[in-house]
């Protein structure tokens, strides 16, 4: 296993005693964006060191991290709440028509159906695919496609069992019929490699939270810069315009970059954390931390049904995430989960299954102190 270089894996969190391999729900924050929190706090409480300048500058350098993480210029990518918001962003602001149609998956995580279900009252057709063993394939994507197909909605890796979508294909399609593609990245973006260069998608939104190891309520949202005036703004402030900071010249002319859709203050303590998070990882490489976390997924796999657990994630190298689910032989899940829990490894039930995420800097020694504290509960 290629490892990391110990100046970088300081900034990664240290576990202690805790076995954390619970990356798709909510990480434990990078030491690097603990430092980078605590200094603007620290700025923040003293009137003397008070410097919005500079909040911004951090602002900017945060964006253009995020840029880079998906291979697109800075200007295209926007500060959200949450992938929620961004998704709802997209779905608010496209021009629909009656008899419209939406092509996406019936097991999505809520953040990427509700908003598409809210557009049913306004006559848009929400249209669902079925997974085949908890695959979600291109081709059944396609069948749903029509000439009112507006749109496929599409996480990159889902939530349940960490199915990766192919994107690359789905890209290929949808441009072939014309159709725009949204993708929820909440579950890849900071751990499996992705570029807008090479995979062309319309919209991206994903929280900061998860694989990215951010603070909670922020998220990034990208828009292609070809559709920015497609997208309608159901809200809009002081900092939506041009000259923004020109107060009192009030000229409705919207930002002609991302940044419109960020209508007020920043939350600069958050977007500073993020910007800390994305950076190490950068410097650390996706590629190096997915690769880990393919082996230790791999190690884990291969120990658990040997144990008698049964493997619910899809393990076809093209298919495969950081999410590995799980089922035990026998014994009731949630308490399982519990037991595990008091036994400091930390992981989740999602879907019917354990769900374990571990993240690249996470290790094979992690992963065994996991396995002991599995035969111990579940053996």
């Amino acid at each position: 296993m290629n490892e990391i270089p110990p100046s970088l894996k300081e900034g990664f969190p240290d576990q202690g005693r805790v076995v954390f391999l619970d990356h798709a729900a909510v990480s434990p924050l990078t030491r690097r964006a603990k430092s980078k929190v605590q200094e603007f706090l620290e700025q923040a409480v003293d009137p003397a060191k008070i410097d919005c300048a500079e909040f911004m500058r951090q602002v900017e350098s945060a964006r253009e991290s995020c840029g880079q993480l998906i291979g697109a210029n800075a200007d295209s990518v926007a500060f959200v709440r949450s992938t929620s918001h961004g998704i709802s962003i997209v779905a608010s602001g496209l021009k629909w028509k009656p008899g419209d149609n939406i092509v996406t998956y019936n097991q999505e995580f809520p953040a990427n159906i509700y908003p598409w279900l809210n557009l049913v009252r306004q006559g848009v057709e929400v249209r669902m695919i079925r997974d085949r063993e908890g695959r979600v394939l291109v081709e059944d994507l396609e069948k749903l496609i029509n000439s009112r197909t507006r749109l496929v909605a599409i996480s990159s890796v889902q939530f349940t069992n960490g199915f990766r979508m192919d994107l690359n294909a789905l890209s290929l399609l949808c441009r072939k019929k014309g159709v725009l593609l949204l993708v929820d990245a909440i579950q890849s973006l900071g751990i499996v490699p992705f570029s807008l260069k090479e995979t062309p998608v319309d919209f991206l939104a994903a929280d900061g939270h998860k694989w990215l190891m951010g603070l909670e309520g922020l998220g990034i949202l990208y828009v292609n810069p070809g559709l920015m005036d497609q997208l309608d703004l159901k809200v809009v402030g002081w900092n939506s315009v041009n000259n923004a900071r020109d107060f009192l010249n009030y000229k409705l002319e919207l930002r002609p970059d991302a940044r419109r859709f960020e209508e007020g203050s920043y939350n600069n303590i958050s977007i500073i954390g993020l910007g800390a998070s994305v950076s190490l990882l950068l410097e650390t490489g996706i590629d190096l931390l997915f690769s880990r976390s393919l082996e230790i997924t791999q190690f884990l796999a291969e120990e658990l049904v040997k144990l008698g657990a049964r493997i619910i994630s899809p393990m076809e190298p093209e298919s495969r995430s950081a999410i590995l689910s799980i089922a035990p032989a026998q014994g009731n899940l949630e308490e399982i989960w519990s037991r595990l829990k008091d036994r400091e490894v930390v992981c989740s039930v999602r879907a019917g299954a354990i769900r374990l995420a571990p993240h690249g800097y996470n290790t094979i020694s992690d992963a065994e102190k996991f396995l002991n504290a599995w035969k111990e509960v579940a053996g």
